[in-house]
């Protein structure tokens, strides 16, 4: 798939079969996560937890009046050192990254802030259980699995975001 077919085609999406994904696909999503960058190429405060336990997921969605891994039989979890702006910012890459090759792969995928800031970062308990390191911050979560209906591009278009321009 082209670039720009991905990026048109990535989409959160709110509904899963609970078909788990395969071990090639979860290994794709990981090599994903480790060719974003990030800050000063610091890779080693970062850490990834893949999270595939039914029971493990409605635990993190109970810290949520919702469902908000919506189904998805895949979570990953991706927690930082010392999370500061910059460390912040790569973990957004790291999961734009996961996020573009599921798209790629025919995965559906959904950016997941919430369940993670309102209820994981708070349960250290928890966070040791998954086996997220002493020292580590669990920041964002990405929810994969495969798609319900195949995944369609939108219509390019640079209107969305207001621009201007200097010269």
């Amino acid at each position: 798939m082209e670039t720009m077919k991905t990026l048109l085609t990535r989409q959160a999406v709110r509904q899963y079969p609970s078909t788990q994904l395969t071990s090639a696909q979860v290994q794709q999503l990981l090599q994903a996560a480790n060719a974003a960058p990030v800050g000063m190429g610091q890779y080693e405060n970062f850490h990834l937890t893949v999270v595939q336990s039914p029971a493990i997921i409605k635990q993190l969605e109970s810290f949520s009046q919702q469902q908000p891994y919506y189904g998805a039989p895949t979570v990953i979890i991706v927690s930082a050192k010392d999370p500061g702006a910059m460390e912040l910012l790569s973990v957004g890459g790291i999961v734009e990254n996961m996020a573009l090759i599921a798209t790629e792969l025919g995965l559906a995928s959904c950016d997941i802030l919430g369940a993670i800031t309102l209820g994981l970062a708070k349960d250290q308990k928890l966070s040791q259980k998954i086996g997220i390191p002493t020292g580590f911050k669990p920041c964002f979560s990405l929810a994969v699995g495969q798609t319900a209906e195949p995944l369609t591009a939108r219509q390019p278009t640079i209107k969305r975001i207001t621009t201007n321009f200097v010269d």
